[in-house]
């Protein structure tokens, strides 16, 4: 009976610890201003974007460096859409839907490729996408599409808000599921993952599908936001890299890694900044390269070590 008691009381101490923080990021919108609103709508994007990154890269162990196309292809879509005279709505929807379609279609061939040619041709995949943003008159070439004014910010905040939650739900179950299990196995060893029956390739493309919605939703929500979208803001380098090196700065294979890469890098970022350097790229690459060289399993990965 004590031992029920006390696994009891952890769960509550647990349950309290998440809860509190979120109950304060939905309160926040009824007492700040919009230029925190603001900082956490950028947030919560780049969460996404390293939880999501990391189902693929964590568990099957396939590094997607193309992985914010599917929120540039998101972010495209809404912009001609609402531009075009479609409501909000339509736009949004189409938009989350279209990079996802595009996942299924590009998962079978791309998963031809193995280990870092899988990679490359990913990179390829999104410079390409970037070529064709800024060249193309339809998506406004490298000035970019500027949208009709209107305030959105509460409403991507809390969608924002959503999104995070889920994204990191379903990371968390993810880990703690038989298909996990199986993914992790796929990571280890495909031979010998083959052996105990898992359906290799079908498994890989569920991952990189399930991979791709999260940033499809936020993608268009993220350009409402700003009500401008050009090709650097959603396809270049280092939007490109933030999920990369958040996730494997944080600790792969862990929903609390992409959360503290996230958290770290954008934090050093703000501060650099502050002090007139805005070198992202530089601080992207510096943690990729202290991750290789003294952490390959991450902070997260470090913490565990110290803690025991």
């Amino acid at each position: 009976m004590k031992d029920n008691n006390t696994i009891k009381n952890y769960k509550n101490v647990v349950i309290a610890i998440f809860s509190l923080p979120i109950l304060a990021l939905i309160l926040i919108p009824l007492f700040k201003g919009s230029y925190l609103l603001s900082i956490f709508i950028t947030i919560f994007t780049y969460i996404i974007l390293g939880e999501s990154f990391d189902i693929l890269a964590g568990y099957v162990g396939y590094t997607n460096l193309g992985h914010v196309l599917f929120f540039g292809i998101s972010g495209y879509t809404f912009a001609i859409l609402f531009k075009g005279g479609y409501s909000v709505y339509i736009s949004w929807t189409v938009a989350a839907i279209l990079p996802v379609i595009i996942a299924a279609a590009i998962s079978v061939p791309f998963f031809r490729l193995k280990g870092d040619y899988f990679s490359i041709g990913t990179l390829v995949l999104a410079q390409l996408g970037l070529l064709i943003a800024n060249n193309l008159s339809i998506t406004g070439g490298s000035e970019g599409l500027y949208l009709p004014a209107g305030e959105v910010t509460s409403y991507v905040y809390y969608a924002g808000l959503l999104i995070v939650l889920i994204t990191i739900s379903i990371h968390y179950k993810i880990g703690k599921s038989r298909w996990g299990l199986g993914l992790r196995a796929i990571r280890e060893d495909i031979t010998s993952a083959r052996s105990l029956g898992i359906n290799v390739p079908m498994e890989r493309r569920k991952a990189l599908i399930l991979s791709s919605i999260p940033p499809s939703l936020i993608g268009g929500l993220y350009v409402a936001y700003n009500n401008y979208i050009d090709p650097s803001t959603v396809l270049g380098i280092p939007i490109l890299l933030l999920p990369v090196s958040a996730s494997l700065f944080g600790g792969r294979g862990h929903f609390i890694g992409p959360l503290i890469g996230v958290s770290v890098l954008l934090t050093l970022q703000e501060l650099l900044f502050t002090f007139g350097i805005p070198i992202r790229l530089l601080l992207y690459g510096t943690a990729l390269l202290i991750v290789g060289t003294f952490m390959p399993e991450g902070l997260y990965g470090q913490i565990k070590k110290i803690i025991g």
